[in-house]
């Protein structure tokens, strides 16, 4: 993988939504309410759908919706709070 095809914006945005994604399936969110975190996971599914629409240069990414109850249940058990 070339300098230029990590340098590429898009390429950058894809790495920053996988990570994005990784924090969110781990319950890394520093949110107060189930409501909060549910609306960040759905601004996340928009911004990797319209990610999926764009072209790539290089291989594909594959950015998958994350699910909103398992990433509630991720937060709920990372801040102890009960169900």
């Amino acid at each position: 993988m070339g300098i230029a095809m990590l340098a590429d914006p898009k390429n950058l945005a894809y790495a920053s939504l996988r990570k994005e994604a990784q924090e969110l399936l781990a319950g890394e969110l520093d949110s107060r309410s189930e409501s909060t975190v549910r609306a960040t996971v759905a601004d996340y599914n928009e911004r990797a759908a319209e990610a999926r629409r764009k072209p790539l240069s290089g291989p594909p990414v594959v950015l998958e919706d994350l699910d909103p109850d398992e990433v509630v249940r991720a937060w709920r058990a990372r801040s102890g709070r009960a169900s």
